[in-house]
């Protein structure tokens, strides 16, 4: 079993994410539904990516940290 836990720090972010998650969406999952989702909630779109049959979208949470979402091989 593994876990993810996430903390919450009262400073604000001073210098680039020390760590940057990608979330690697389920074969069958839209990736363009699960993008426009994330902007809804609040995500800013920074790049999009094609490569090696693989299509990657990095966006930025309303407090400046960065996240990958993923789809394809």
């Amino acid at each position: 079993m593994a876990a993810l836990g996430f903390w919450t720090f009262p400073e604000p972010r001073k210098a680039k994410n020390r760590k940057h998650l990608d979330l690697n969406l389920d074969d069958g999952t839209d990736g363009e539904t699960e993008r426009q989702r994330t902007l809804a909630l609040g995500a800013r779109q920074i790049s999009e990516h094609h490569e090696y049959g693989n299509q990657r979208v990095c966006l930025q949470d309303p407090e400046g940290n960065e996240f990958d979402l993923s789809a394809g091989h």
